[in-house]
C-alpha cells in the first residue's frame, strides 16, 4: 500500500521506480521517440500480488490504475 499525505512531483516517481524496478518496461515506452513531443514520457507495468498495477509519466502527472488478475 502506499499512502501519500503531500504532493510527489513526476520526477520522484520516477527516479524511485528506476532504481527499484529498473528501466520503464509499459507498452507506452515502446511508442515513445526520444524527444519532449510523447504524451506518456514513461511507464511502468508491475505485478503486485494478484494484481497488476500500471503507472504513467506525462510531464505534469502520473497515472495510475490497478486491476485484479
Amino acid at each position: 500500500m502506499l499512502i501519500v499525505r503531500s504532493k510527489l512531483k513526476p520526477v520522484d516517481i520516477y527516479c524511485y521506480l528506476k532504481a527499484r524496478f529498473g528501466e520503464p518496461n509499459g507498452f507506452q515506452n515502446f511508442l515513445r521517440k526520444n524527444d519532449s513531443d510523447n504524451w506518456i514520457h514513461w511507464d511502468y507495468s508491475l505485478e503486485a500480488g494478484e494484481s497488476d498495477v500500471y503507472f504513467a509519466g506525462t510531464s505534469r502527472e502520473i497515472h495510475t490504475s490497478s486491476e485484479s488478475r
